[in-house]
C-alpha cells in the first residue's frame, strides 16, 4: 500500500514523523551529509543521525506531484556522493482547504 499525503498539510502535525529512513552501514562509514530528494524538494542534513526522520511542511507538500518518487543521496567524509539503492513512493492528493480557507468565521 502506498501512503498518501494531502497538499497543504504539514506532516509534523500531531507530533508525526512522515518518513523514517534507516541506512545500512555495517562498516560504520562516516556520513557527512545526506540529501532527501523528492521531485523539486531537497532537504539537506549535515552529519545525519540514522534513523533519519523526514517531514514536509505545508509549502513543500503543496509542491508535490500526484505520484512522488524520492531518493536519499549521501556523502562520505571526503564529500563524495553516493545515491542510495531503493526509492520511496507516495501519493499527494489535492488538499481540502485552500490557503485562504484556513481561517474560521
Amino acid at each position: 500500500m502506498i501512503n498518501t499525503v494531502y497538499k497543504g498539510d504539514d506532516t509534523r502535525a500531531f507530533e508525526n514523523t512522515f518518513i523514517t529512513i534507516n541506512l545500512e552501514n555495517p562498516l560504520g562509514y562516516v556520513v557527512s551529509k545526506a540529501i532527501f530528494v523528492c521531485g523539486c524538494i531537497q532537504k539537506p542534513f549535515k552529519n545525519p543521525v540514522f534513523p533519519l526522520g523526514i517531514n514536509l511542511d505545508s509549502q513543500e507538500t503543496a509542491k508535490l506531484n500526484y505520484t512522488n518518487v524520492c531518493y536519499l543521496v549521501v556523502f562520505d567524509e571526503n564529500g563524495l556522493q553516493k545515491t542510495c539503492n531503493g526509492t520511496l513512493t507516495f501519493l499527494a492528493q489535492n488538499g481540502v482547504l485552500g490557503q485562504n480557507d484556513r481561517t474560521c468565521c
